[in-house]
């Protein structure tokens, strides 16, 4: 099936695009694909623009997968340690245990899910470390602080992760049969790799 899709102007040169997206005609003359296979326009939009966008049944993954060491085939440092703290790697160690790379991570989420809360109300925080400050001192922040902290834990730990945003969900109009997804849709989570 074909999606015609109409993406207003924004401070991103980002294209949304559903995971299942195989074809894309948005009537530019070039699109750049980052490591994690993201497209993007060359410059920021500045006017409304139309593309329409071919699926399939399931979603299509064109972003490089990790290598042994922890790196993609484009050289992405799916491990690097930068930004990790002892405390977050002691943490880490301490939730996650041992056990399958798909528990350890399981067993982080759940942690972060159940000890920390969701909140867009930072007044008053000052940090050298927002992360670290997320983790043992505020113990609430938005989806980026939740996702970051997993990622620079996870890679702690040895399981190579990145950062992901997006846009999730979106509000359907049902008389003319289309989603509109706002900037409120956007959201931040964790991609790993486990096996």
């Amino acid at each position: 099936p074909w999606v015609t899709s109409y993406l207003h102007r924004m401070r991103s040169r980002s294209l949304p695009l559903p995971d299942e997206t195989v074809v894309v005609e948005p009537g530019v003359t070039r699109l750049e694909v980052d490591e994690g296979g993201a497209l993007s326009f060359s410059a920021a939009p500045l006017e409304i623009r139309e593309y329409r966008v071919g699926l399939i049944d399931g979603p299509v993954l064109i972003g490089d997968t990790p290598r042994e060491g922890g790196s993609t085939t484009r050289g992405e440092p799916a491990l690097n340690p930068k930004g990790v703290t002892p405390r977050m790697t002691a943490l880490a160690r301490e939730v996650m245990c041992t056990g399958s790379a798909a528990d350890r991570a399981r067993r982080l989420e759940l942690h972060l899910t159940q000890n920390y809360n969701y909140t867009l109300d930072f007044r008053g925080r000052t940090a050298d470390n927002p992360i670290e400050s997320f983790l043992f001192e505020y113990k609430s922040g938005q989806c980026e602080y939740f996702a970051s902290s997993m990622v620079l834990m996870l890679r702690s730990q040895g399981i190579p992760a990145r950062l992901v945003t997006g846009f999730l969900g979106g509000e359907y109009n049902p008389f003319e049969g289309y989603f509109i997804v706002r900037e409120s849709n956007a959201h931040a989570w964790v991609e790993a790799w486990i096996d």
